[in-house]
C-alpha cells in the first residue's frame, strides 16, 4: 500500500522533506542550542534528539483509516464525505511512549514536551483542548469506535523514524506500542488536567524552562513541517558588508536627488555596538542605515534573523519595500495584520500565494522581517504561532524603531519582551529621536548598554508660538501666503475633524489631506503623492517614519516628543541657505482629551511655556524626571508581560483573548468598518479584498451607525476619496 501524507506527497516523501528542513534549521541554530545547554545543563545533542523524536513521529496519525480515505478521495478528484479525525491526536500515544523511553536513555527532564509539540503542531492546545471539539463529540458517541493507526502503517512510520535517527547517529528509543488508548480521553488527561502535576514532578514547576524547551522543540517541528511541505530548506542569513550596503544607499540617494558621501561616523559607531544598544538621534540623522550596520555585524557572528519593528502598519510596509530594494524581495518578510494585501496588488487574482507568504512572514522565518511591534508582543499572550515566532526571535537581532511612540502599557510589554528574549540570546537595538533623559537612563539600565547619542547638526529652523487656534482666519491667510510664495507647506492638526475642516477651507489651493481615516486603497495612493504636494494638511500620521522634507510648518501644540517629530519634517535634509519656518498654534480642548494618557492639558501647557526657550532640551524640560516605571500603565503592562505565560504554565496556548490581553490600550478605542457608501464596490470583489476598503472609526460611532454583513461591519457614513471618512454629526474627539 502507498501511504500518503499530502495529496502530492507520499508519507515517506513528506517525512524525509521535513527531515531535510529540520537539519537545515539545526545547522543554523547552533547558538540557541548552546545557550539552552548553558541555561539548563541539557547537552545540545540530547536536545536535538528530543526535537527529532517529535519530528519523526508527528504525522504518524496520518497512517490511519480516516486520513488515508480522505487522501484517496482527494487524489481521485472526489469529495470525501467521511468524518475526519485529527491525526495529531492519533500520533500522541506513540510520541508519548517514545518520549518516556528517550527521557531515560538521555537523562532528560520527565516532561512531555515532544508530545505537546506534536498535539499542537496544527491547532492550539489549551487546558480544555477546546479546539478538538469534534474528537470530544466522537468520544461521547458510544456507537462509534475510536480510529486507530493501521498496524502496517505504524511499522512503515516507525521504520522511517528509525532511519532519521540512524542518519543522525542517534539511537531510536525502544518502546512498546500503545494498547487500548482512548485518543481524546487520554489526550485530555495528559495534556490538560494532569499537566500541572507533570510539570511539578518533571521540572520542579519551572515553567520558564518548559517554555524555552517547548519553543525549541515545537518551533523547529512546525518550521520543518512547513519547509517540508514546500520542498524547501531554511534560508541562510543575508550577507552584506558595509561597502555593499553603502553602494545601495548611494544609489537610493541619487534617485532622490541627495548626496551620499559615505556613512557618517555616528552610523559607523552604531554598527560597532557590541551587544544591546540604545540610540538617540534627531529625525533624519541616518539611524536606519546605522541600525542595518549593527544587525549585519551580528550576522557575522551567528546565522541570525533580523527583525525591524515599527509602531504602525504603514511605516512597516514602507520599510519593507525599502529593505526589499536593498537585500532582495525574497529575503525580506512583512508581518502585520494586513500584510497579505500589501503583498498582493489590487488587480492581481487572489490565488492564495500572498496569504501563504504572509503566513510564513508572520513567524519571522525570512532572513529579515519588517513588522509592527505587536507581532512580537503577541507572544506574551501565547497567541497563534507563538512558538515559531519565539524560536526565531530568541536568536534575533531585533531593531525597535520609534520607541517613543508607544504608550505606557505597550512600553511595559516591550520591557518584558526584552528581558525574556535577551535571556535566550536575542540582542536589541532601541532607537528614538525624542526620549526624555530619564527614560533614556531607564532603558540604558534595562538593556545593559550605554546611550549612543547622535551629534548631528540640526538643520536651520526658526520656531515661533502664536496664541491662536490653527483654523483662525489670520492663520489660514498666512498658510495661503506661504503656498503662494512657492514654499512647500505642511499643516498638522491634532484631530481628523479639524484636518478635514481646514482642507475644505483651503480647497482652492489643491491641498493633500492625510490622516488615518482613509480606506487602505486611497491611503496608499495618497502617501505616494505626499512628497510632491505643495500643501499637506495632516494629523499625527506624519510623525512616524515618513521621509518628508517641507519648508514651512503650521502645527497645533502637542506633547514635546510629538512636536519634535513634526519639526523633523521641516528642512529635513538641511538644504544650504534654507531656514525652515515653524509656527506652533494654541492647543484645543480636543487635544487635552487626545493626549489625556500623557497628562493632557498639563503637558501641553508646559510645552507652550517651554517652547520660547528653544527646541534643544524641550522634552526633558517638559517631562522632568518622570521615568517609565513611574507610570502605572507601564507597571501594569510589564507585569502582564511577565505573568501571562506563567498563567498558562508557559506551554499552553491561549484559549481566547481576554480583556487585558492587548498589545495596545487606547482611552479612545476604534473599530474597523467599511463605509456603507462603498457597498456596491465591494459587492463585486472577493471577500478577502474587502479589507482594502476598510477604515477605523470610534467604537461609540460604529454602535449607532453600523450593521453586519458577511462578518464585516458596514458603517453609515460619508466617504470622500480626498477627505476620507466623515463622521456626522461632526465630532472633534477622534484620534488621528
Amino acid at each position: 500500500m502507498i501511504w500518503y501524507a499530502k495529496p502530492d506527497q507520499t508519507y515517506r516523501q513528506h517525512l524525509m522533506a521535513t527531515f531535510d528542513g529540520w537539519r537545515s534549521i539545526m545547522e543554523r541554530h547552533r547558538g540557541p542550542l548552546d545557550r539552552l545547554e548553558g541555561l539548563y545543563g541539557i547537552p545540545s545533542r540530547s536536545l536535538m534528539a528530543w526535537s527529532l523524536l517529535a519530528l519523526s513521529l508527528h504525522d504518524l496519525g496520518k497512517l490511519s483509516e480516516p486520513f488515508q480515505r480522505r487522501m484517496e478521495a482527494v487524489r481521485a478528484g472526489r469529495r470525501c464525505t467521511d468524518e475526519n479525525y485529527r491525526h495529531e491526536m492519533l500520533s500522541l500515544p506513540w510520541v508519548f511512549r517514545a518520549e518516556a523511553a528517550i527521557w531515560k536513555d538521555l537523562n532528560l527532564p520527565n516532561f512531555p514536551l515532544a508530545s505537546l509539540a506534536v498535539l499542537g503542531h496544527h491547532l492550539p492546545v489549551d487546558s480544555e483542548l477546546s479546539r478538538f471539539d469534534r474528537e470530544r463529540r466522537w468520544a461521547e458517541n458510544s456507537s462509534k469506535d475510536d480510529p486507530e493507526i493501521y498496524p502496517d502503517g505504524a511499522d512503515h512510520g516507525l521504520d522511517i523514524a528509525k532511519e532519521m535517527f540512524d542518519r543522525m547517529g542517534y539511537v531510536f528509543p525502544d518502546f512498546s506500542p500503545p494498547q487500548k488508548w482512548v485518543p481524546y480521553g487520554e489526550s485530555y488527561r495528559l495534556m490538560g488536567k494532569q499537566l500541572p502535576l507533570l510539570m511539578e514532578r518533571g521540572l520542579g514547576g519551572n515553567w520558564a524552562m518548559a517554555r524555552d524547551l517547548l519553543v525549541f522543540i515545537k518551533g523547529s517541528l512546525c518550521t520543518a513541517d512547513w519547509l517540508g511541505s514546500a520542498g524547501k530548506v531554511l534560508a541562510p542569513a543575508v550577507r552584506c558588508d558595509e561597502k555593499s550596503l553603502g553602494e545601495v544607499v548611494r544609489a537610493r540617494c541619487e534617485n532622490r536627488g541627495t548626496a551620499f558621501t559615505g556613512f557618517r561616523p555616528f552610523q559607523v559607531e552604531m554598527g560597532s555596538i557590541d551587544g544591546n544598544g540604545l540610540v538617540v538621534a534627531p529625525t533624519g540623522s541616518g539611524k536606519t542605515e546605522g541600525s542595518l550596520l549593527w544587525a549585519l555585524n551580528k550576522l557575522g557572528q551567528e546565522d541570525r534573523r533580523i527583525l525591524y519593528l515599527l509602531p504602525t502598519r504603514n511605516t512597516a510596509t514602507a520599510m519593507w519595500r525599502r529593505l526589499g530594494d536593498i537585500f532582495g524581495e525574497d529575503n525580506v518578510g512583512l508581518a502585520h495584520s494586513t500584510a497579505f494585501l500589501d503583498r498582493q496588488g489590487e488587480d492581481e487574482p487572489d490565488d492564495g500565494k500572498s496569504r501563504l507568504e504572509s503566513l510564513q512572514d508572520g513567524v519571522f522565518i525570512k532572513p529579515i522581517t519588517v513588522g509592527t511591534v505587536d507581532q512580537l508582543l503577541s507572544c506574551s499572550f501565547s497567541w497563534g504561532r507563538w512558538p515559531m515566532k519565539e524560536f526565531f526571535a530568541s536568536n534575533g537581532a531585533i531593531i525597535l524603531d520609534e520607541i517613543h511612540c508607544y504608550d505606557g502599557w505597550t512600553m511595559g510589554l516591550i520591557s518584558s519582551a526584552i528581558d525574556r528574549f535577551s535571556r535566550t540570546g536575542a540582542e536589541f537595538l532601541v532607537m528614538t529621536a525624542t526620549m526624555p533623559m530619564s527614560a533614556q537612563n531607564f532603558f540604558s539600565r534595562r538593556l545593559g548598554a550605554p546611550v549612543l547619542r547622535g551629534l548631528v547638526t540640526s538643520p536651520d529652523r526658526s520656531v515661533s508660538v502664536r496664541d491662536l487656534p490653527l483654523d483662525d482666519p489670520s492663520v489660514l491667510d498666512d498658510i495661503r501666503k506661504s503656498v503662494s510664495m512657492g514654499k512647500k507647506t505642511m499643516v498638522v492638526a491634532n484631530s481628523i475633524d479639524l484636518c478635514q475642516r481646514i482642507t475644505r477651507e483651503l480647497g482652492d489651493l489643491s491641498p493633500l489631506c492625510l490622516h488615518s481615516r482613509f480606506i487602505m486603497k486611497d491611503r496608499v495612493e495618497l502617501e505616494r503623492k505626499v512628497e510632491g504636494a505643495s500643501l499637506l494638511i495632516a494629523t499625527q500620521v506624519v510623525e512616524v517614519s515618513l521621509d518628508l522634507d517641507y519648508d514651512v510648518l503650521f502645527t497645533e501644540c502637542a506633547p514635546p516628543d510629538c512636536l519634535i517629530q513634526r519639526f523633523g519634517r521641516i528642512n529635513r535634509r538641511g538644504r544650504e541657505g534654507v531656514v525652515g519656518e515653524i509656527v506652533v498654534l494654541r492647543y484645543s480642548d480636543v487635544a487635552c482629551k487626545i493626549y489625556s494618557d500623557d497628562g493632557g492639558g498639563r503637558i501641553l501647557e508646559r510645552t507652550i511655556e517651554e517652547l520660547p526657550l528653544g527646541i534643544d532640551g524641550l522634552v526633558d524640560r517638559v517631562y522632568g524626571e518622570i521615568s517609565p516605571e513611574d507610570v502605572p500603565r507601564y507597571r501594569d503592562g510589564k507585569l502582564k508581560g511577565d505573568e501571562s505565560a506563567k498563567d498558562l504554565l508557559g506551554v499552553w496556548d491561549s484559549a481566547g483573548r481576554e480583556k487585558d490581553q492587548k498589545t495596545r490600550i487606547s482611552s479612545y478605542p476604534t473599530v474597523t468598518v467599511i463605509p456603507q457608501s462603498l457597498f456596491d464596490v465591494i459587492a463585486e470583489i472577493p471577500l478577502p479584498q474587502w479589507r482594502r476598503y476598510s477604515l477605523d472609526v470610534p467604537v461609540w460611532y460604529a454602535k449607532d451607525h453600523s450593521s453586519a454583513h458577511r462578518g464585516q461591519i458596514l458603517c453609515d457614513m460619508t466617504y470622500d476619496p480626498f477627505l476620507g471618512g466623515i463622521l456626522e454629526p461632526s465630532i472633534e474627539s477622534c484620534f488621528a
